[in-house]
């Protein structure tokens, strides 16, 4: 857990070295503020910002070596990710925080496309639809057994980069949400 968490970190700082361009709307409904988190007392807290003036740079520096990700990346605007360890007395306090996330997501932007709710683990993957062509915003949700993990971008792409960018990230929910987004929601739900 701790070599995949250095390596996202070193990822995304590595992404987010260039930049200075890209404006970030807070009114656009893609944007969705997930407030901050206090790391706790004993556990691994994580909190990735690359915001668009990172994501400029990176855009910039990957245009010669890969020309396919610098495309990809150039219609993200950013990507936050936190990732929460907790103990059983702080469940009920992550719960309700990623409850309050899941209610921001206006039903009439957002479609819940996946949802799974098993004993330990509970999923909620979200997206933000520019017609039938590409996204403008996906958020993921998952609480699992002493972990919550909470990642969204901010932008546009195509269902099918999502994977590439949570590749080129190393962000495993993102590299499983094309075939996420394939199956039938109500069947996960």
């Amino acid at each position: 857990m701790k070599k995949q968490l250095l390596a996202t970190c070193t990822a995304c700082c590595l992404l987010a070295l260039p930049a200075l361009a890209v404006e970030q709307t807070p009114s656009s409904p893609s944007v969705i503020d997930f407030g901050n988190f206090t790391p706790p007392e004993d556990g691994t807290f994580v909190e990735i910002k690359v915001n668009g003036n990172l994501i400029n740079m990176a855009t910039r520096i990957a245009r010669e070596s890969e020309p396919e990700i610098a495309r990809i990346l150039g219609g993200l605007r950013s990507i936050r990710v936190n990732v929460i360890q907790f103990n059983e007395k702080d469940r009920t306090d992550v719960t309700s925080r990623v409850q309050s996330i899941r209610k921001q997501l206006d039903p009439a932007s957002w479609d819940q496309v996946v949802r799974v709710e098993e004993e330990n683990e509970d999923v909620g993957i979200y997206v933000n639809l520019n017609g039938e062509e590409s996204v403008e915003g996906v958020v993921v949700t998952v609480i699992n057994e002493g972990e919550a993990v909470l990642i969204h971008v901010d932008g546009s792409i195509r269902p099918e980069e999502l994977a590439q960018v949570g590749e080129r990230l190393n962000l495993e929910p993102l590299r499983q949400l094309e075939g996420a987004m394939n199956r039938d929601p109500q069947q996960s739900q």
